[in-house]
């Protein structure tokens, strides 16, 4: 091959330096709606690259430790987190919380943050792939867009001070009286 070809192509490390991330934990803190489509599929994700690294006894990692990068792409920063299938539940739980659920999905979440409901993560996994959806790459993408935008309007938004309460004489002559309550006589 010639290196006129080649240059044609982005190298690798550049590729690898415009990917950034955000971890789980922010998703959640900055309170971003996650559809359940979404956080099946970001769960979906997280079950299917466990598994890949650890087979079916592998653990569940932390929120810190789950990052999501603006291509879609899914990280695990370590192989440390807890090992009952039950972890994979309560982290879908944990998205699901500020989002409208199918009832179908509820109920499958609040089994599976039961004990002994799935005996490993691959059958949990097998059992969430009932409710994943095609692309999940573009979903995965979707809520990193959605975190990255609400950090940075967040910090934006609390820097401006709450309006000060006008009040004067003027403005307690405005304000209706309260009728006294008569006290209630003991029998």
């Amino acid at each position: 091959m010639t290196a006129e070809f080649l240059s044609q192509f982005e190298r690798e490390d550049r590729i690898a330096a415009s990917v950034s991330f955000i971890s789980l934990h922010d998703v959640v803190r900055r309170q971003v709606a996650v559809h359940w489509d979404e956080a099946v599929a970001v769960v979906e994700e997280i079950c299917e690259l466990a598994i890949a690294g650890g087979g079916d006894t592998a653990p569940v990692p932390e929120l810190d430790d789950v990052l999501l990068g603006n291509d879609g792409s899914v990280t695990l920063r370590s192989n440390r987190g807890d090992k009952s299938p039950t972890a994979a539940g309560r982290m879908l739980h944990t998205l699901l919380s500020n989002s409208d659920v199918p009832m179908a999905l509820r109920l499958f979440v609040s089994q599976s943050t039961s004990h002994d409901t799935h005996g490993s993560l691959r059958e949990f996994a097998r059992a969430l792939a009932y409710f994943g959806k095609p692309d999940r790459r573009r979903l995965i993408q979707d809520v990193y867009t959605r975190c990255a935008q609400a950090g940075r309007i967040a910090p934006e938004a609390a820097r401006v001070p709450p309006p000060i309460p006008a009040s004067g004489p003027a403005e307690d002559a405005k304000r209706p009286k309260q009728a006294k309550r008569k006290p209630i006589k003991k029998w």
